[in-house]
């Protein structure tokens, strides 16, 4: 055997081994893209509602459906759980959250009569709201910032609140009926609310006056979610098919190529994505379905299995899918195809001129941006700007989480920066939390690339105001130290422990045809 063949053998036998290790690192992705995971870890329960920030990140479950039991709540996509007890083990029947996840709320069921809970803690501590009195509760929504709440009650009168369930109003304009699901805007001004037998019910004025929209008929409705701004709605009938509408629940459209029998859907922001079980627990098992035009046309989401499946949520953008097994587990689904990509706005930094390409996320509104050159503001110990800071402001919703990302073309690497942020009132810097730096390119020349999240009325936010509109100076600063960044390996692409089994393949292999080579000499 030539030495050629043999070395021509190692190298074949080295690509074989390497996309063989790259097939078991990487998702397999189910149907229509989404990879899904079961959560274990809060244990198998009777989980009946479920609710999750925008980003999907933050999730809340609970307990209910003739099942008592506490609220769970999770802040890394569903991969750790923490047990609340703070409210007390009763039937959940509906949660929701604010954009931020920390204000959460819960009513008790039908069946059980009780009262509205509230948190502003992400569920670490409760407060019973006995304002609205005990009640068959069905279903409760919230606006973005949390401060605007709305719940119905089986058989009796929607009640809303606008300042975050400490007080509650009792809306009689729309008659007492079988109120079953609502559903809010995240400016909590549009509402929409089904019967159980009856018709669907829209407000433009949080609850105050109230149409009833008679164009879809009168049904045994089951489910309802709207989009952000209201003029989106998919509502399902029990028994019968999904009806959707554009414009506020003026007209309908019945997506008879969904099927019939369905559970409680889901809609991500701007109406397009849809999910929704084929049934609903505990009437039995079947499978979950997505639609990523509006409900035209359905993916049967076979890969998580046909289930006894209770509420089910998706992220803003769709990529993200979480939903409670009556009986069972938590799963979470993630599809990376249906990631929006948001519309940079590039301009000169303010100290070499070099680009600097501003990212953010689609359903925002930036107001403006601009370079600051580190000169015009106030010192920063012991660190320098050669990069220049980025000052922008944008309309988000009220309360919301959102993603940032900021593009430096530069030489410098991940771990010779770090993200800092630059208060205009008291002239402090401090680090942003929970930042990543990578390697990237822009016009095809080097770059950094910075991601983290700016909450409206939060730490980053330079008004300090959940008023729908964020003000943030930021930047890279250059530090002494060598010591290695978040996000300095994610440059690569490459799992580190494929990197490692890789390097040691090829030294074996090289060793073998440095064998081969000696014997044939």
């Amino acid at each position: 055997m030539s030495i050629v063949k043999s070395i021509h053998r190692t190298i074949l036998f080295i690509l074989i081994l390497f996309f063989a290790m790259l097939s078991i690192v990487t998702p397999v992705m189910a149907e229509g893209g989404y990879n899904w995971t079961e959560q274990t870890n809060p244990g198998s329960r009777n989980y009946a509602p479920i609710a999750a920030s925008p980003d999907g990140k933050k999730i809340v479950a609970a307990v209910g459906y003739g099942a008592a039991g506490y609220i769970y709540t999770s802040t890394d996509f569903g991969a750790t759980w923490t047990e609340r007890t703070g409210a007390g083990s009763h039937v959940w029947n509906y949660v929701a959250t604010s954009s931020d996840g920390n204000k959460l709320v819960a009513v008790v069921g039908p069946n059980e009569g009780g009262y509205i809970y509230t948190s502003t803690d992400s569920g670490a501590t409760w407060t019973e709201r006995t304002s609205a009195g005990s009640r068959a509760w069905t279903s409760v929504a919230s606006s973005s910032d949390g401060t605007k709440l709305v719940a119905t009650v089986l058989s009796g009168y929607i009640y809303t609140s606008t300042d975050s369930g400490a007080t509650w109003t009792e809306r009689t304009s729309a008659g007492s009926r079988a109120w079953y699901v609502i559903t809010s805007s995240s400016d909590g001004n549009k509402l929409a609310v089904n019967v159980h037998g009856g018709y669907l019910y829209t407000s433009t004025d949080s609850g105050a006056t109230w149409t009833e929209q008679t164009a879809a008929g009168s049904r045994t409705w089951f489910g309802i979610d709207s989009n952000d701004n209201g003029t989106k709605i998919v509502a399902t009938v029990l028994g019968g098919n999904i009806y959707t509408s554009t414009d506020s629940g003026a007209t309908w459209n019945e997506k008879a190529s969904a099927g019939v029998g369905w559970g409680m859907p889901s809609l991500s922001a701007d109406g397009s994505k849809i999910a929704v079980a084929k049934t609903f627990a505990p009437f039995g098992n079947d499978y979950i379905y997505t639609s990523t035009d509006s409900g035209n046309t359905w993916i049967e989401q076979t890969s998580a299995g046909s289930r006894g499946w209770g509420s089910i949520v998706l992220s803003d953008d769709g990529s993200r899918l979480a939903a409670v097994v009556y009986g069972g587990y938590i799963y979470t689904a993630y599809n990376p195809n249906l990631v929006e990509t948001p519309t940079p706005t590039t301009f000169p930094n303010a100290t070499n001129s070099a680009a600097v390409s501003l990212s953010v996320p689609t359903g925002t509104t930036l107001i403006s941006s601009s370079a600051v050159s580190p000169t015009s503001i106030a010192n920063d110990a012991n660190m320098s700007y050669p990069l220049g800071l980025v000052d922008f402001s944008m309309t988000v919703s009220t309360g919301s989480t959102q993603t940032i990302e900021l593009t430096f073309v530069t030489d410098l690497t991940p771990s010779e920066v770090t993200a800092r942020k630059y208060d205009t009132t008291t002239e402090e810097f401090t680090d942003v939390p929970g930042a990543t730096i990578t390697h990237t390119t822009l016009d095809s020349k080097p770059a950094l690339l910075l991601t983290y999240q700016i909450t409206d009325g939060g730490l980053l936010d330079q008004d300090n105001t959940a008023n729908g509109t964020i003000v943030d100076p930021v930047g890279l600063a250059t530090v002494s130290s060598t010591t290695t960044l978040q996000g300095d390996l994610a440059d690569t692409g490459i799992n580190s422990v494929l990197i490692n089994l890789l390097a040691t393949t090829i030294l074996i292999a090289s060793l073998v045809t440095i064998r081969r080579y000696n014997t044939t000499k």
